[in-house]
């Protein structure tokens, strides 16, 4: 992002994060933006900034916590996000609020390198190389 100044020029370039001392760039896996930045990392986490800050966010509901690299998947017009971690074969919908709401485990997953969701079939789909894998989540 940049500010013109008076002179009509751009500054240089201007950092969207404020406090990012705690965020591990190399960690970032994946980023979702929908008003919200929403971070998967490597480390199983889910980070939210807000406004260039970070807020707190805790998945409430889980039954086996995330500890392994996650991508995450969400838009402005989306009540939940969707997450996939392929390390434990699964895909899950999480609310933004960070109720756990469903999950959906299977080998195939393991292979998975993204997961998006369609409103409009009302699914999610995980992406494995050419293989496409449609979850009712």
């Amino acid at each position: 992002r940049y500010v013109i100044g008076e002179d009509g020029k751009a500054s240089q370039p201007i950092g969207w994060f404020q406090d990012k001392k705690d965020l591990d760039f190399p960690g970032v896996n994946s980023l979702a933006v929908d008003g919200i930045v929403w971070i998967g990392t490597d480390q199983g986490q889910i980070l939210k900034y807000e406004r260039g800050n970070p807020v707190e966010f805790a998945v409430q509901g889980l039954q086996e916590p995330f500890s392994s690299s996650l991508k995450v998947f969400t838009r402005e017009n989306l009540d939940s996000i969707f997450v996939l971690e392929p390390g434990k074969n699964r895909a899950l919908r999480i609310s933004k609020e960070g109720v756990f709401i469903k999950e959906i485990q299977s080998p195939s997953l393991g292979a998975a390198t993204d997961i998006l969701f369609s409103p409009t079939s009302n699914k999610a789909y995980a992406v494995a190389g050419s293989l496409v894998y449609e979850l009712a989540l």
